[in-house]
């Protein structure tokens, strides 16, 4: 069962287990979240899965459905009655809880000064319906003295989650802002010396896939990253990018044609522009009309930049027959549109299909 508040408690629990010596006080924290969690979610248990479970796992199965023969507004009643009058007990159970909760970091650290950090990363990619609950949970159960939770968000995300919730017509922003008291955001740039965190994690990604290049590693590396700063990647958009170059590569072999700026140029609008990168493998789309998409203005890039040299690939893969004849014949792609004839069997027109397909892993039909 998706439970926020067992998400949470069982992550506290584990991490006691394995820091903190006091085999008793452990025992009652578990004890205590049991019985919590019991509370919390143990009454709508009962009435949902009423008549689609077996009759051993409630002992008092029976007289529920008893009830529900005699009349189930009766049943709920009595539960709802029930559930009153324990209302006082719950409310004692989850402050001893949290009293509990409250007493564990000063136990762990010697000098008690330590809080308990509690990370919830990747909260706007859960179920909206989880995403939400994990929110009121932690402001209600674990909001005490000594812990402190970190939300690791896309908060733009997060607000469609509540919009899901509670309707499009909520103010989104102001409801996070009752359960969030600090905010703050990754820099892009170290201050110390401005090196760019893309590109940090940039290269790290790229170790991470183990990506055979034969070679390219650098420039598969620097063109990623001219262009996660032009297109302002977000790093969970640079893992995908990383991932579709993986996927070229995994799909091919060294002595085939793999140009590094075709593949990562494709591997990056593949994430960007999903429309754009059809267009491009079905031989769809002009070069202005790219150019447009993608806010390239080659007037603006300098002759010798990475990125207008990228920019001249998509350029040169997608010329006519016509175009290609004004290119000057000492322009390095004269000598690329020979070698792709004589070694590869390839037009240039057949670039852009070719690597997208790989990258794709799918089939995907020319069309003129």
């Amino acid at each position: 069962m998706d439970d926020a508040f067992i998400t949470v408690a069982s992550a506290i629990t584990s991490f006691t287990e394995d820091h903190y010596t006091d085999e008793a006080t452990r025992e009652e924290l578990i004890e205590k979240a049991k019985n919590v969690g019991k509370k919390l979610f143990g009454f709508s248990v009962k009435i949902a899965t009423l008549g689609l479970i077996k009759e051993s796992d409630f002992e008092d199965f029976e007289s529920i459905r008893s009830d529900f023969a005699k009349g189930a507004s009766n049943a709920v009643g009595e539960m709802i009655e029930e559930r009153l009058r324990s209302h006082t007990k719950d409310i004692a159970l989850i402050e001893e809880f949290k009293e509990l909760l409250s007493s564990l970091p000063e136990s762990i650290n010697q000098d008690g000064t330590k809080p308990l950090i509690i990370i919830v990363d990747e909260l706007d990619r859960c179920k909206p319906s989880f995403a939400v609950d994990m929110l009121e949970k932690i402001k209600h159960l674990f909001s005490v003295k000594n812990v402190m939770f970190v939300l690791v968000m896309n908060k733009q995300q997060l607000e469609e989650s509540v919009r899901a919730i509670y309707g499009a017509n909520i103010d989104a922003n102001t409801y996070l802002q009752k359960f969030i008291n600090i905010e703050t955001q990754l820099p892009k740039k170290i201050a110390t010396n401005q090196i760019s965190t893309v590109k940090v994690y940039s290269s790290y990604i790229f170790q991470q896939h183990g990506i055979e290049t034969w070679g390219n590693d650098r420039n598969i590396i620097d063109c990623v990253d001219v262009l996660a700063e032009h297109f302002n990647l977000s790093l969970r958009q640079l893992e995908r990018v990383y991932t579709n170059i993986s996927v070229f590569y995994a799909s091919t072999e060294k002595g085939y044609l793999h140009l590094h700026a075709i593949i990562t140029l494709l591997s990056v609008i593949k994430v960007i522009d999903t429309n754009l990168f059809h267009l491009l493998a079905t031989k769809q789309i002009d070069f202005a009309s790219v150019c447009n998409k993608l806010n390239f203005n080659k007037d603006t890039f300098s002759e010798s930049s990475l990125l207008e040299r990228l920019v001249s690939w998509i350029e040169y893969a997608l010329m006519t027959d016509e175009e290609f004849g004004l290119v000057a014949e000492d322009n390095d792609f004269r000598r690329i549109d020979i070698d792709l004839s004589l070694k590869y069997g390839m037009d240039r027109q057949d670039i852009l299909p070719y690597h997208a397909e790989k990258i794709s892993l799918l089939k995907i039909n020319s069309q003129e």
